[in-house]
């Protein structure tokens, strides 16, 4: 009876040992998802700051080169508008003078 008995208590301490085992690979796969959760979590913020700076660099850099379009349209315009003068007074001048050679 005596052997019955710590057979018994060996398997107790056995199915004991399991369980325990069991309920560690449980806690080692719950921390494992949290960690690699929390991992992922930060890599995304990681990659959404790193992706609004490289978004804020080209906005930056459309501005200027906006800006600098801008400006060189300006000057083409102004260019233009100064040039359309010559030739208006040209123009004019040109009537005048035909127009007072239609009168003598």
């Amino acid at each position: 009876m005596k052997v019955i008995e710590e057979i018994r208590k060996a398997e107790s301490e056995a199915d004991e040992i399991v369980e325990s085992a069991r309920k560690r690979a449980q806690e080692v796969v719950s921390s494992a998802r949290s960690n690699s959760a929390r991992i992922i979590s930060i890599r995304e913020k990681e990659a959404r700051i790193s992706a609004e700076k490289i978004l804020a660099q080209g906005r930056e850099k459309v501005s200027v080169l906006r800006e600098k379009l801008l400006e060189d349209g300006r000057l083409r315009a102004a260019e233009v508008f100064k040039a359309g003068q010559r030739r208006k007074e040209k123009a004019v001048a040109h009537v005048l003078e035909s127009f007072g050679e239609f009168v003598k």
